[in-house]
């Protein structure tokens, strides 16, 4: 291997640890808030739950559309001529964003969205506080691994179908939805119109379609959707403007890019 790829290789390395890293303390977040967040709060106003109608089996098909989105965007890493490049990308933007989630998530602990989904039992008071940390650990471990591996297909009782109570305004799947969909939709390309116009088309009906079951399933309020798209767009957006335009590569007086704290992370990881 050229001292290049080599390079590359490692970039793609920290890129993606960078994503995982930000997935698990997701993760961690979520097992903290389950022992914080009261047992008898009862869910808060929404307006999509007073006109969508409550499904059980709509977390299914969101966790099936996941999946396919995770397929193809295998797909496109692998055979796109910069392939490593836009996992790269991807890498780091999902980062960020989940990483801003986690900063949302430990501020402001919202009730469970609705009363039917069940919460994992908190940790018992008795135990030392290494049996604490661990158990937190494990958890936490536990809550990234099962995350878009049909979790609700899978699981066949209703306490094995227990989530963590801080999961109910987990926007993660939201946000690799919409991000999903951007990538897609910018780096597939066609050289027919009609393709791509279709694929265009299926694209943002199916991202459109995935975040209604979500409201549907009643495992996020709306406000949670609307921050995910909030966050994802402008992340997307502003991270390719600057891709788009050398002169933001450096940091001057006049880049006003180089104020976000994920700047630095552009000339490391993804050029």
């Amino acid at each position: 291997m050229s001292d290049v790829n080599q390079i590359i290789f490692r970039k793609t390395i920290y890129a993606l640890a960078f994503y995982l890293g930000n997935l698990y303390l997701n993760c961690v977040l979520i097992v903290i808030i389950n022992e914080r967040l009261p047992s008898q709060e009862f869910p808060l106003p929404d307006i999509g739950f007073e006109f969508l109608p409550y499904r059980q089996f709509a977390i299914y098909l969101v966790e099936f559309y996941i999946l396919f989105l995770g397929i193809t965007l295998i797909i496109v890493f692998c055979t796109n001529q910069f392939g490593g490049q836009i996992a790269r990308r991807f890498c780091v933007i999902t980062g960020i964003s989940i990483f801003t989630h986690a900063a949302c998530l430990v501020t402001t602990q919202l009730p469970v969205s609705d009363v039917r989904n069940y919460c994992h039992e908190r940790i018992p008071a008795n135990v030392s506080n290494f049996e604490f940390i661990w158990e937190l650990l494990k958890r936490s471990w536990h809550e990234m691994f099962r995350f878009g591996f049909f979790n609700s297909i899978i699981m066949n009782n209703d306490e094995q179908r227990r989530n963590f109570c801080g999961a109910n305004i987990d926007n993660i799947r939201a946000i690799h939805i919409i991000l999903s969909y951007q990538f897609l939709t910018t780096y597939v390309k066609s050289d027919r119109l009609p393709i791509r116009f279709l694929f265009d088309k299926l694209s943002l009906y199916g991202c459109w379609i995935a975040i209604l079951l979500i409201i549907i399933s009643r495992t996020n309020y709306l406000v949670d959707i609307l921050f995910a798209y909030y966050i994802c767009t402008r992340t997307f957006n502003i991270y390719h403007t600057i891709f788009m335009n050398e002169s933001f590569y450096h940091s001057t007086n006049g880049n006003m890019f180089n104020r976000f704290w994920w700047w630095p992370l552009l000339s490391i990881l993804c050029h």
